[in-house]
């Protein structure tokens, strides 16, 4: 059963690293990780007006706000998440903490089982690392971490993860990348699995911190010390 929930929170959470292909929900997420919606308060009849579409529809798309964390509940009602670049830092923060440990963990297990997955999850990066667009190489990146994560075998550890790790904080991320940091994650995401199959835990768990730094160096401090 544990084995069973593992898998169904992985494969649940690599479907939601995605764009959507429902064109009007994609455009609400682009105005959504820009600050161009008209109020901080949400719900599902509010869609109605912002993006067209009848009241199933409308159901559907709050639905997919809400699992993909574009929308959170603060105990009295529903609201669009801060997008701003200091929240967006601070789940990426959260990320690369846990993903920092993992880097560590993985020295002490056999990857095989994982080891087709993650050479397809990293090929995916590196292609859309070289398509220059920054959200299909945020996507692509979380989606190999989520590979590494899973590997571990830990629901507590996967379940922690998954609650950060929403399509929500990769569209936060790619909004603030510049054209070289999609070049440096390129060159880094090159060195990774080099540096797992070497056994250099500390350096993988440097490059995860790295990783998630882009483009976010000056506003850590700030966070380190809130």
């Amino acid at each position: 059963m544990k084995r069973e929930s593992l898998h169904s929170l992985y494969r649940a959470t690599m479907d939601g690293l995605t764009s959507s292909a429902d064109l009007r929900i994609e455009e609400l997420r682009r105005r959504w990780v820009v600050c161009d919606l008209p109020e901080s308060k949400v719900a599902a009849e509010d869609l109605v007006e912002l993006a067209g579409g009848d009241e199933a529809w409308a159901r559907h798309a709050f639905d997919d706000f809400v699992r993909n964390g574009f929308v959170e509940h603060n105990y009295h009602h529903f609201l669009w998440r801060d997008a701003a670049r200091k929240a967006v830092a601070a789940s990426l923060t959260l990320l690369a903490s846990i993903e920092s440990a993992v880097m560590l963990r993985v020295q002490e297990i056999d990857l095989a089982k994982v080891e087709t997955e993650l050479d397809y999850q990293h090929g995916q990066i590196l292609r859309a690392a070289d398509g220059g667009s920054a959200l299909p190489v945020t996507l692509a990146l979380q989606r190999y971490f989520t590979t590494l994560v899973v590997s571990i075998g830990s629901l507590e550890l996967m379940s922690r993860y998954a609650a950060i790790n929403k399509a929500s904080v990769c569209y936060g991320w790619a909004e603030h990348l510049r054209p070289g940091d999609i070049d440096d994650l390129g060159d880094w995401l090159v060195l990774l699995p080099e540096v797992i199959a070497g056994g250099g835990g500390r350096k993988a768990a440097h490059l995860c911190q790295a990783i998630k730094c882009l483009p976010f160096g000056a506003v850590l401090p700030e966070l380190a010390a809130a």
